[in-house]
């Protein structure tokens, strides 16, 4: 039986991944939970309570001497899903 070299490669390439973060890919964890305290977690926090206070969710005061929040595309506001944080908290979320 013949085995392709590039076809086996390509299933390697797949499956390495997969095995060495199988708790990431299953849902058991996530790949940098600091990050999502320590970055994401107040961005969502400062959008919602701009929002709330009816202002534009452009800066964040609070964050250090104050950060963007339109202009951080990690923060990803521009996207529907993340305006489920303004009627769910971002735990559930």
């Amino acid at each position: 039986m013949n085995v392709d070299p590039f076809r086996a490669v390509a299933v390697a390439l797949v499956l390495l991944p997969v095995a060495l973060f199988a708790e990431a890919v299953t849902g058991r964890s996530v790949l940098f939970e600091r990050d999502i305290h320590s970055y994401w977690l107040p961005g969502i926090t400062a959008f919602v309570r701009a929002i709330g206070e009816g202002a534009w969710p452009l800066w964040d005061p609070l964050t250090n001497f104050g950060r963007p929040l339109l202009a951080d595309p990690n923060l990803q506001f521009a996207y529907p899903p993340t305006w489920l944080n303004l009627v769910l908290s971002p735990g559930p979320y």
